[in-house]
């Protein structure tokens, strides 16, 4: 998907650049990651879009 010009997986959220994800330790990032991986691999909705 592209729009204005950059490419997004997740709309609005994770481009298809680079793209960091940070936060506390033990704050679910990884977790996070791989559900978005999962979801943008099997092509599903994730937080309502992609």
């Amino acid at each position: 998907m592209t729009l204005g010009g950059q490419e997004w997986l997740v709309r609005g959220l994770i481009s298809a650049s680079l793209t960091v994800v940070s936060g506390k330790p033990k704050s679910g990032k990884s977790a996070l990651v791989l559900n978005l991986a999962t979801s943008i691999l099997l092509d599903r909705q994730y937080l309502g879009d992609c």
